[in-house]
């Protein structure tokens, strides 16, 4: 059986519950992230093509999430890429997170923080 982690009941019906951990929003969270176009990496360097392989644990260094009510809070890290627009950028990572978990939870998503730890010259 698989490890337990803290998990979140995020729906309970005749047929049963549905939990989800912090780590999984947040490992949806960081893909999402990633997805943006001038992102270059979440913290500890894990660009989208590392974070498809590498799963949760090292996949949720960058980025943490917490539910309260049905609603999840998401902070996270991030590199851009060099001679990006970052007023531009991280409303489109805000979005893409909160809509790409929202739409895989069925939750809320009440903020999503962005901490800017560096920049890299894609060259």
């Amino acid at each position: 059986m698989a490890e337990i982690r803290k998990a979140y009941l995020i729906k309970e019906d005749s047929m049963g519950e549905v939990q989800i951990s912090a780590d999984v929003l947040a490992s949806i969270a960081a893909i999402a992230a990633t997805d943006v176009e001038g992102v270059n990496s979440i913290a500890g360097g894990l660009t989208r093509e590392a974070l498809g392989k590498s799963g949760i644990k090292s996949s949720s260094k960058g980025a943490m999430a917490e539910l309260d009510n049905n609603n999840i809070s998401v902070n996270m890290a991030l590199t851009l890429d060099y001679d990006v627009a970052i007023p531009t950028v991280v409303p489109n990572v805000q979005n893409k997170v909160k809509t790409t978990l929202e739409s895989m939870t069925g939750l809320v998503v009440t903020n999503v923080n962005v901490n800017i730890i560096g920049v890299e010259d894609e060259a």
